[in-house]
C-alpha cells in the first residue's frame, strides 16, 4: 500500500501546534534545562507510557495530546544536552 504525502500545509500546522506546546511548557515550567541524561529518559519514559496508555484506548486527541508532550520532552532534553550544563 503506498503511503500518502503530507500536505505542506499539514506540516505547517503540526509545528505551529509544536511551537504553541513549548511555548506553554517553557511559561509553566520556566527554561530550567533537566540536569541528567538519566532525567530526560525518565520524562521521555513518562510521556511515552501515557501515549501507550492512550493508543490502546484509541482515543486521538489523547493521542494526540501525549504525542506532543512525548515531542516537547524530546525537544527539551536535546536543548538540555545541547547547554553543555548536564552534570551526568
Amino acid at each position: 500500500m503506498k503511503r500518502p504525502q503530507a500536505l505542506e500545509k499539514t506540516i505547517k500546522d503540526a509545528f505551529s501546534v509544536f511551537k504553541s506546546s513549548l511555548g506553554t511548557r517553557r511559561i509553566d515550567k520556566g527554561d530550567h534545562i533537566f540536569l541528567s541524561t538519566h532525567e530526560c529518559l525518565g520524562v521521555i519514559q513518562e510521556e511515552f507510557d501515557e501515549l501507550k496508555e492512550a493508543i490502546h484506548l484509541n482515543d486521538k486527541q489523547k493521542i494526540q495530546s501525549e504525542l506532543l508532550d512525548l515531542l516537547v520532552a524530546t525537544f527539551w532534553s536535546l536543548v538540555s544536552l545541547r547547554s553543555k550544563n548536564m552534570h551526568w
